[in-house]
């Protein structure tokens, strides 16, 4: 219910710019990761790509974090490789989500879906 009004809402983040998505990034990440609709999950999506993914990998909200993580991670191999110190740090994370992701990576890396 409401999809459509949760896209445009994403969208006009990203058209308002970077501090605009920084500061309701959360939400942003959330929407990314887990809503039903794909359409507001590419906007929501979208709208991030106007942030750093690099600085996401330490921000406090899991959400964020792993936006970030698959990012990057679906930038390639020399992508990951560049933030290698990061993704190293992930994998002491007290989330076991975000772990099991960070490990796969590499694997995710040379076997893509």
């Amino acid at each position: 219910k409401y999809q459509r009004v949760r896209e445009v809402a994403a969208r006009a983040l990203s058209d308002l710019g970077p501090s605009a998505v920084i500061q309701h990034s959360l939400v942003l990440a959330a929407l990314a990761r887990e809503d039903a609709n794909e359409d507001v999950r590419v906007a929501a999506s979208d709208a991030l790509q106007r942030i750093d993914p690099a600085a996401s990998l330490q921000a406090e909200d899991l959400s964020l974090r792993m936006w970030a993580a698959s990012t990057i991670a679906s930038q390639g191999g020399a992508a990951v490789a560049r933030h290698a110190e990061l993704f190293a740090a992930m994998l002491k994370d007290v989330d076991p989500e975000l772990r099991f992701q960070d490990a796969a990576t590499p694997l995710w890396i040379t076997f893509p879906t």
